[in-house]
């Protein structure tokens, strides 16, 4: 009936402007199509013919924009153009693997990635890696949970910085994230960068470690003892006045000759022409 429709009033269209200003009056007048035609408007004949109009509006319409729902052409706009990916269609921005290799040209194009995949543990935590900020595109229900947290401070400590503090200060979480990852400890909780267990275990790892420790173990004479017995390398990050404490320096020097070149100048200068 649409078809039948669309085509009889596109006939008549052509018949009224066309065919009746040719004919005689009396023509018209004695044919009841023709009577018809001159008493029917030309705006009733173009209101029938909308849905038609429509549909060809709607055709040319997505043959003009298929692109923003192919992957290759998206991708080559956003390499071109960072803000392309604001045109992508909604298949696109919720395709796993399209917006990770969005997010490798513009990570900004994380932003607008689609709910369910800022809400997908596995998405965001191939995204994070690319840069740490994308914890913030992250669902909350994910930047509260405690699992996911974890992993994605391991693959990238920065993350720490936008973390709830109940992370931050948990005991677990942060040596596991440190034992992983040394720079951690920089985000944890005063009270943890002052926690002995903590920080021992780190250093054991990674005697780089001892730099993110509270300065009241790092000027501690037993803490930091332990520590350059561990690796010489550990009197670097003391205070001065233990850099020129005898005992500390020789116990730093026997395990690591190297360690010599943190110590005090006198202790330097006075081992330098003992040895």
């Amino acid at each position: 009936m649409y078809h039948i429709s669309t085509t009889t009033n596109l006939v008549d269209l052509f018949q009224k402007i066309v065919v009746l200003p040719c004919l005689e009056q009396d023509t018209i007048h004695n044919n009841h199509y023709y009577t018809h035609l001159d008493r029917k408007s030309y705006f009733r004949c173009f209101i029938l013919l909308v849905a038609f109009y429509g549909n060809i509006l709607v055709i040319i319409y997505d043959f003009m924009n298929r692109g923003y729902d192919d992957h290759d052409i998206m991708l080559d706009a956003i390499e071109l153009n960072e803000s392309s990916i604001y045109s992508a269609s909604y298949r696109l921005l919720d395709d796993h693997d399209f917006m990770l290799e969005a997010c490798q040209q513009d990570i900004e194009a994380l932003y607008y990635a689609s709910d369910r995949l800022r809400d997908d543990p596995s998405f965001m935590l191939e995204a994070i890696p690319l840069y740490e900020s994308a914890i913030h595109s992250a669902s909350n229900r994910l930047k509260d949970d405690h699992d996911f947290m974890l992993m994605a401070s391991i693959q990238n400590s920065l993350v720490l910085q936008n973390t709830h503090a109940r992370f931050r200060d948990d005991y677990a979480f942060m040596l596991t994230a440190s034992l992983q990852n040394h720079s951690a400890l920089l985000y944890a909780s005063d009270r943890l960068r002052n926690n002995n267990d903590l920080i021992r275990a780190a250093y054991l790892v990674d005697i780089a470690a001892l730099q993110y420790a509270d300065f009241r173990l790092r000027f501690d004479y037993n803490f930091m003892l332990a520590a350059c017995q561990h690796n010489g390398l550990a009197l670097q990050f003391t205070s001065p006045r233990l850099q020129d404490d005898d005992n500390l320096v020789q116990a730093a020097t026997q395990q690591d000759n190297s360690a010599l070149q943190f110590a005090s100048p006198r202790l330097f200068g006075q081992l330098q022409q003992g040895g």
